[in-house]
């Protein structure tokens, strides 16, 4: 089974657009049937869905791949305090 590589599907960018009317996200559909979304599942490809996603809406795919790198900023300053002893 194909994973999302997100570890946190907020900053999924084909999740945020399975909440669109446009069918470009990642829920075919399936979701009540089955655990896991469309690309969990092997059933759609991650890489050619954020293409033609991007196409239609690149801010979408912009703005979930910002949030998780600030997410993971903050999360790698957070073990670096940690690990300084500082917090």
């Amino acid at each position: 089974m194909k994973r999302c590589p997100h570890p946190n599907v907020v900053y999924c960018p084909l999740y945020a657009a399975a909440h669109e009317p446009d069918g470009l996200g990642c829920d075919d559909g399936n979701l009540a049937e089955h655990e896991g979304c469309a690309v969990d599942r092997g059933v759609m490809d991650y890489n050619a869905g954020v293409a033609a996603l991007c196409r239609v809406r690149p801010d979408t795919v912009r703005e979930r791949a910002e949030a998780e790198n600030a997410a993971m900023a903050r999360q790698q300053r957070q073990r670096n305090l940690r690990a300084a002893g500082v917090h």
